[in-house]
């Protein structure tokens, strides 16, 4: 579970620091992106995961 946290570390600061804009591909970039699919079983769940992580962090 510590990689899958350091998963969504990355992409919440992403290589750029930018939290203002959502980049899916930045996921992809994560060396984690791989181990991050096969706990979620699906790249569509994990893409809707991190849309929802993302707004939640906008708080909106």
């Amino acid at each position: 579970m510590k990689e899958l946290r350091e998963a969504w570390a990355c992409y919440h600061r992403g290589p750029d620091a930018d939290h203002r804009r959502f980049d899916a591909n930045r996921c992809k970039r994560c060396r984690f992106y791989k181990k991050c699919l096969e706990w979620h079983n699906t790249e569509k769940w994990l893409e809707q995961k991190m849309i929802e992580e993302w707004f939640e962090w906008k708080g909106g």
